[in-house]
């Protein structure tokens, strides 16, 4: 409805401004950098790490080499002298436009390069400087799939080794920990009677377990390999059609794209759906065969433990529902090694009370718009409601020692979500050198959740929690001096005064499960 169209319009300006607030934001900081002449063409770039983790991973990236400076290839170093790999997709002409206020717009005559660079131990909060150097045609500028991380129907790294099965379905076995997970990634499809606040799945019931996708390699190199799985999935194309013999059908494309980095822990998912068919609720599985006890949601300033045991509720009026909410991720252990999937927006999960305990993560769930808060009020012409069309969907499924704490869950998850950013600059003569981490607390079993302006607009305020089940003593260091912490609540109302450590950092003390707020005077800031 339009209330709905008017949220997502809202939406949309909310990325916007972000993404302009993030612009303007490294563009003050890439200036003040000490990025000192390493060769006559002056070309940086600058990694930009928003997780409270030192980071070493594979990063895609856009790099625009000036027409005058490009010889069809470049090298890659950090401030060290130390050359960072790197894998080249795809190169183009490419004209960016500059466009300024008091002048004509202008554009730059640009060889773009999409690549993937792998890059070593960006700071936590911080930021870490490279340049490049161009360089004459390299026999390996576009590098061909028989030296990448795939072959046929498999991709591989130093930690994991995923196989493409002929259904669609993949299988992981996580070097490490000697595990193997079968039958991951296909896709259930179940009738929707329900309405926006209740789930009434409806036949017919369809899996993509006896599908026969077309399998296809999109990219294979040494740095990041990606193969498409495309599938067709049959369904009726109204509820109404779901009651009848002979229901009419509507073929719905659903294609998942499983990736694999070097060094990294985790595969990641693309799924990318074209919705025609009303009514119905689409989700991923992923069978953990574990022997699990509990499954864990994480949820707003903490992680959920629930029972994956089921009470006999047939003598309930009302049925109890087993769909939670995620925030980041969800995770299935037996204590001894467990699955997480990390999500990017999905906020849906159930374990199946099967066998295989079954970890379903929803995609979207389709309904008509009727509600009846006294009588009867139809909207099922407003098709919102349905999700229709094109959507796309991101998801990472990480196996792991243990569970969602000793296996280091809420790190993988904070990093699949906030992805390091590289810029592209020229040298500047700033004051900060050219690697720094901000702000770094410790230890990581602490979660950065906010650091703003506080409500009064003298200061600071940081918010960190502790989601685990033990008590915890830390420390929150700055590269700035600080003059002053105070602990106060939520609110900002003062709680008590916080002794420093040393100039540039404070003590911590937080018990398990709880939430704490610091308000802080820098003695100056950038």
């Amino acid at each position: 409805d339009q209330i709905h169209d008017d949220m997502m319009d809202r939406y949309r300006q909310a990325i916007e401004i972000s993404k302009g607030v993030f612009e303007r934001s490294v563009k003050h900081i890439v200036k003040n950098i000490i990025l000192p002449k390493q060769s006559d063409e002056n070309l940086f770039l600058v990694a930009f790490n928003p997780n409270n983790y030192l980071r070493n991973e594979v990063v895609e990236c856009f790099i625009d080499l000036p027409k005058e400076y490009d010889k069809g290839d470049f090298n890659i170093f950090d401030l060290n002298g130390n050359e960072i790999e790197k894998q080249i997709v795809s190169f183009k002409p490419y004209l960016p436009v500059l466009e300024q206020l008091i002048d004509r717009p202008m554009y730059f005559d640009m060889m773009r390069y999409h690549c993937f660079i792998d890059l070593k131990n960006v700071p936590e909060f911080g930021y870490k400087s490279f340049w490049l150097k161009p360089s004459e045609n390299s026999k390996l500028k576009i590098q061909k799939s028989k030296i990448g991380l795939a072959s046929k129907d498999k991709i591989e790294n130093d930690f994991l080794k995923v196989k493409i099965n002929a259904n669609g379905t993949f299988d992981v076995f996580d070097k490490a920990n000697k595990k193997d997970f079968k039958g991951l990634g296909y896709f259930y499809d179940e009738g929707e009677a329900g309405h926006a606040w209740v789930n009434i799945p409806t036949k017919p019931f369809i899996t993509t377990l006896k599908s026969k996708p077309k399998i296809k390699s999109i990219q294979n190199g040494k740095l990041s390999a990606t193969l498409k799985i495309s599938h067709k999935i049959k369904l009726p194309i109204i509820l109404a059609e779901r009651k009848k013999k002979n229901p009419k059908f509507v073929l719905v494309d659903v294609d998942l794209f499983i990736t694999l980095n070097k060094n990294l822990k985790r595969v990641e998912l693309k799924v990318e759906v074209d919705n025609k068919a009303e009514s119905h609720r689409l989700r991923v599985m992923f069978p953990t065969n574990l022997d699990a006890k509990f499954h864990y949601g994480e949820g707003q300033f903490n992680v959920v433990k629930r029972s994956s045991e089921r009470p006999d509720t047939k003598d309930w009026i009302e049925q109890p529902m087993y769909d939670f909410p995620l925030h980041h991720f969800a995770d299935v252990t037996d204590c001894k090694n467990g699955l997480a999937v990390l999500v990017d927006g999905l906020k849906e999960y159930e374990l199946l009370n099967d066998k295989k305990k079954t970890l379903a993560v929803t995609l979207f769930r389709g309904f008509e718009y009727i509600i009846a808060p006294s009588s009867k009020q139809d909207y099922t012409y407003l098709k919102g409601s349905q999700c229709l069309g094109k959507s796309s969907y991101r998801l990472s499924i990480y196996p792991h020692k243990g569970d969602w704490q000793s296996g280091d869950v809420y790190e993988e998850a904070l990093n699949f979500n906030n992805h390091i950013s590289v810029v592209q600059s020229g040298k500047s003569n700033g004051k900060l050198p050219s690697e720094l981490s901000f702000m770094k607390v410790t230890p990581d079993d602490l979660i950065f959740s906010a650091l703003k302006k506080s409500e009064d607009g003298n200061g600071f305020v940081l918010r960190i929690y502790n989601p685990n089940e033990n008590d915890i003593e830390g420390k929150v260091k700055f590269s700035n001096s600080l003059s002053k912490v105070q602990q106060v609540t939520l609110e900002e109302g003062l709680q008590k005064e916080i002794n420093l450590i040393d100039k540039n950092s404070f003590a911590v003390s937080l018990a398990k499960k709880k939430i704490g707020t610091y308000k802080i005077d820098f003695r100056n800031y950038l």
